[in-house]
């Protein structure tokens, strides 16, 4: 029979498996286990679980139990098929009957908000504990249990200005509010309660111009203080704060405006109305009448007497002294003196020369011009031209005119068909000879006869090889043309030789060559080809006339510019297309020829 034996048959019966027990009386077993049938504990087991005696239950098969004090001391009972006893088993071995544990917790022993827990077998307490949110030992017959008050012990978890509320249990914390006039979580370890700055609020109590002292806490108020240069109780929802006006005590001259100057300044600004001046205060130098003729912007003129207009009026009246005329004004026309010689009463006559005498005299002097006698005046003698013709200063073949004034003297201007200056005392009046100035009539090729004066004209005769009338202005005198008649080749210029000679020379135009006349070898067109120009291999064709030079083509299967010349390439051999990497071969023969026709080209530009 082993331990599992026991235990499955009591786990089965729901009871404990009891300890064996030892040294115990049947009476101490039966306390133990709870059983009625002392004597005889195998029936009282098969009872409990089956309800039959032991050998009709089937649970208790092969299950023994100790039976001490019995006939079969230090054996085991049981039940076995049908026997009932079977010994030779150890004492260490033997198993009581199952036991019942006794539930402490039936009795209540625990505190209604107590947890109780049964001590098992052979324990007949229980252990009782306090439910969460509860202290004490929790026993109905102890301590109990109470709530756990959060703010009684040293775990206040709340600010020194907070009041502490403990939630109830279950609940193991507490609820922190600031008290009046503080302002936070209320919890030490949160943002606390800190004093409540009415000044810092949206309520802040006090006026934009006023100075707010918060009330510490509990306060719940501010005090509002006006700053400098305001006046009233400084709140809000008061007469608020409203600017000292520092003009309201007059302190300004009763010619001045006073203008408040705004807080926080206390005082006020004076300022001396227009046209006056000054500090503007009354305990100052107050305002006077600004005069505008004694400072320096003294409106008037130098020649003018200033006199000042009384305040309000900034300007002046300017009047011109004795002898000058204008507005009197420094800006404006000023004072200038009366020049009598430039007014309406002028005293002079036209051909005299004024002259003002300065203020403040009011006349004037008057002098006749150069070319005038008379004393001037336009009242007296006044002023007459003076005659230069007087005194005959011209010759006896000229007119003699009087300069007008302001002339002192003639023109002497000589008579039709005479020349000169027509002076007594100069180069006098001669016979003009018109073949001898520039006025000449005659062409330049004729010959000039003067007719005697007072004839202002002369003959003209063309010289000999000339033909015409021989004058300037008429057919003149022109050469005679030999090449009129057709003397030359028509391929040749005809060129008249100037006269004395009566012929003409013929020169060939280029391209041709000959004597040019007609009546000689004429002109013939010149063959460039003549002097072979061209390459052995090349064609040469003449340009015909009036060029002077000849094409030169190069034959079939030759390249080149076909000439001989010093800067030509002649002709040579053409390569046949598509030969190869050869044909690479002529590239610098051909850049040579392109250099030398650029050479010629250059060169013929120069020259021509």
């Amino acid at each position: 029979m082993s331990s599992a034996n026991v235990k499955a048959a009591c786990d089965a019966a729901g009871l404990l498996t009891p300890c064996p027990a030892p040294g115990s009386s049947c009476q101490g077993d039966c306390v133990l286990t709870g059983l009625n049938n002392c004597p005889y504990p195998m029936n009282e087991l098969s009872q409990q679980l089956c309800g039959t005696m032991p050998n009709g239950c089937a649970q208790l098969d092969q299950t023994y139990v100790a039976m001490r004090g019995t006939w079969r001391s230090g054996s085991a009972c049981g039940v076995a098929g049908s026997v009932w006893c079977t010994t030779g088993n150890s004492y260490y071995n033997k198993y009581a009957l199952c036991a019942k544990d006794i539930n402490a917790c039936s009795s209540n022993p625990c505190h209604a908000q107590a947890t109780c827990s049964d001590n098992p077998a052979p324990a007949l307490d229980a252990n009782c504990t306090c439910n969460v949110g509860y202290a004490g030992d929790g026993r109905a017959n102890g301590t109990g249990c109470s709530d756990i008050n959060t703010c009684s012990n040293s775990s206040n978890p709340c600010h020194a200005q907070a009041t502490c509320t403990d939630n109830p249990a279950p609940a193991l914390e507490a609820n922190c509010t600031c008290n009046v006039g503080y302002a936070g979580d209320g919890r030490a370890n949160g943002t606390g309660c800190s004093d409540i700055n009415t000044c810092l609020s949206s309520s802040n109590p006090c006026h934009a111009q006023a100075t707010c002292t918060d009330n510490p806490a509990p306060a719940l108020d501010a005090n509002c203080t006006c700053n400098v240069g305001y006046t009233g109780d400084g709140r809000a929802n008061g007469s608020g704060c409203s600017d000292i006006n520092a003009c309201s005590s007059n302190p300004c001259h009763a010619q001045a405006t006073c203008t408040d100057n705004p807080a926080p300044a206390l005082g006020a600004n004076c300022t001396c109305n227009v046209g006056y001046a000054g500090d503007g205060r009354a305990n100052g130098s107050g305002c006077s009448d600004i005069n505008t003729c004694s400072n320096s912007s003294n409106p008037c003129h130098a020649q003018a007497t200033c006199t000042d207009n009384p305040a309000p009026a900034l300007d002046a009246n300017c009047t011109c002294n004795v002898g000058y005329t204008g507005d009197g004004r420094a800006n404006g026309t000023g004072c200038s003196d009366i020049n009598t010689c430039l007014s309406s009463s002028n005293p002079c006559h036209a051909q005299a020369t004024c002259t003002d005498n300065p203020a403040p005299a009011l006349d004037a002097n008057c002098t006749c011009n150069v070319g005038y006698t008379g004393d001037g005046r336009a009242n007296g003698s006044g002023c007459s031209d003076i005659n230069a013709c007087s005194s005959n200063p011209c010759h006896a073949q000229a007119t003699c005119t009087d300069n007008p004034a302001p002339a002192l003297g003639a023109n002497c201007t000589c008579n039709v068909g005479y020349a000169g200056d027509g002076r007594a005392n100069g180069s006098g009046c001669s016979d003009i000879n018109t073949c001898s100035n520039s006025s000449n009539p005659c062409h330049a090729q004729a010959t000039c006869t003067d007719n005697p004066a007072p004839a202002l004209d002369a003959n003209c005769t063309c010289n000999v090889g000339y033909t015409g009338d021989g004058r300037a202005n008429g057919t003149g005198c022109s050469d005679t043309n030999a090449c009129s008649s057709g003397p030359c080749h028509a391929h040749a210029n005809c060129t008249d030789n100037p006269p004395p000679a009566l012929d003409a020379n013929c020169t060939c135009t280029a391209g041709y060559t000959g004597d040019g006349r007609v009546n000689g070898t004429g002109c013939s067109d010149i063959n460039a080809c003549s002097s072979n120009p061209c390459h052995a291999n090349a064609t040469c064709a003449d340009n015909p006339a009036p060029a002077l030079d000849a094409s030169c083509t190069c034959n079939a299967g030759y390249a080149g510019d076909g000439t001989v010349s010093v800067n030509g390439t002649g002709c040579s051999l053409q390569p046949v297309s598509g030969a190869g990497s050869s044909d690479t071969q002529y590239l610098p023969t051909i850049a040579y020829t392109l250099a030398i026709i650029v050479s010629i080209v250059y060169e013929r530009a120069i020259w021509e």
